[in-house]
């Protein structure tokens, strides 16, 4: 699944690569798609991943699936009821 703006090179991408797209476009006040698909839960995603990332020098692009694996591995580990 991909969430993006109404970019057309985001819709090409998905269409080559066989992924469902969703697009907003947020200038004209679109904020969710089909009810389940919220522009926060995207910016959040981003926020997360990108202070996580924070911590690193740097990560190869040939590594980055393992980097979000751990990510949300590390988040699975703090919101499960566990603790």
């Amino acid at each position: 699944m991909l969430c993006s703006d109404s970019q057309r090179s985001y819709a090409a991408f998905a269409k080559e690569n066989i992924i469902t797209h969703k697009k907003f476009n947020a200038s004209k006040g679109e904020r969710t798609v089909d009810k389940v698909y919220h522009v926060q839960n995207v910016n959040n995603m981003d926020m997360r991943l990108r202070k996580f990332m924070d911590s690193f020098n740097g990560v190869a692009t040939k590594y980055l699936q393992n980097y979000l694996n751990w990510l949300l591995v590390l988040e699975k580990i703090n919101n499960s009821t566990c603790k």
